[in-house]
């Protein structure tokens, strides 16, 4: 999944998904489906394909795709690591089920997502992971902007630039993005005030 990934990032969609349904069709021949571990590994593919649809502009495919993810979560695992990584996986796919909402307008939808994402988030008592806090946020100022909540909007992406000082883990690209949205945010509330 990793040389997925990287096409992923170049921009090399087709190429992605054909070398993700390789993995998906590698990972039915060795493990059971009955196994936690395999069910954790098929909704990482399909929560990875759907973003892969997403990209491609393939909507209605990228929702089936992480819905389908959601079905294989699990809140019943038995061990406390394959618990917590099927929570975190929902609350992923969650976040990107909302973004896709956001491009049909379907902002009430999204932002429900997006607070079950927060709720599954908050329920693991030593979760402390910047970037998805830092993803979800950003959907959530989206949401704002796009209903132009332009200030709480402006304050989300705010609350996103304070976790990217706090974690080496994000990367330039992505603080960037926060700050030319915030730059939008604060354009739009100066024209609204100049009227």
């Amino acid at each position: 999944m990793i040389v997925a990934s990287a096409y992923y990032a170049l921009g090399k969609f087709e190429s992605a998904l054909e070398v993700y349904q390789r993995a998906g069709d590698e990972l039915k021949k060795k493990i059971t489906a009955s196994s936690p571990e395999s069910i954790l590994h098929c909704t990482k593919l399909f929560n990875n394909m759907g973003c892969v649809y997403f990209e491609m502009k393939k909507y209605d495919k990228a929702m089936k795709t992480w819905q389908r993810a959601m079905e294989l979560c699990n809140d019943e695992n038995e061990d406390y690591a394959s618990w917590t990584a099927s929570t975190l996986d929902q609350a992923s796919i969650m976040n990107n089920m909302a973004y896709l909402l956001i491009k049909f307008r379907q902002f009430d939808d999204a932002t429900d997502l997006i607070d079950s994402s927060f709720e599954l988030q908050r329920i693991i008592p030593e979760f402390n992971n910047q970037i998805m806090n830092i993803a979800t946020l950003s959907t959530m100022g989206f949401i704002y902007y796009q209903t132009k909540q332009h200030k709480a909007s402006f304050d989300t992406y705010k609350a996103c630039v304070q976790l990217q000082e706090n974690t080496s883990q994000n990367n330039e690209r992505d603080k960037a993005d926060v700050l030319t949205k915030m730059a939008a945010n604060c354009k739009k509330m100066n024209d609204h005030e100049k009227r």
